[in-house]
């Protein structure tokens, strides 16, 4: 995927999505993914926003970055994970404040 040419253009010019339609394609095909998590119910998408964009596009075989890339479930577990820590934590703290 080739957004444009340093030698050419600014960096800000291939940056903005307003002037190189490549970018804007881009950042729509993100758009597209975090949407499909949010669509889904992901409780982690914020933290993510759609996964990486780099993995998206090998998962597409090349075409596209609006792919769910191979890492989702692994860290949805991660989560999941560090959540309940987090929730026994917070129950273990309770009960030392409730002690006499």
């Amino acid at each position: 995927m080739r957004l444009g040419n340093l030698y050419e253009n600014k960096i800000a010019e291939i940056l903005d999505a307003d002037q190189n339609p490549v970018m804007k394609d881009l950042l729509e095909q993100r758009v597209k993914i975090l949407n499909k998590c949010l669509d889904n119910s992901c409780r982690f998408a914020f933290l993510c926003n759609g996964g990486c964009p780099y993995l998206s596009y090998i998962a597409s075989g090349g075409m596209n970055v609006s792919e769910k890339d191979c890492t989702c479930e692994g860290k949805s577990m991660v989560m999941e994970y560090i959540e309940s820590v987090r929730n026994a934590l917070i129950l273990e703290e309770i009960s030392l404040q409730s002690k006499p």
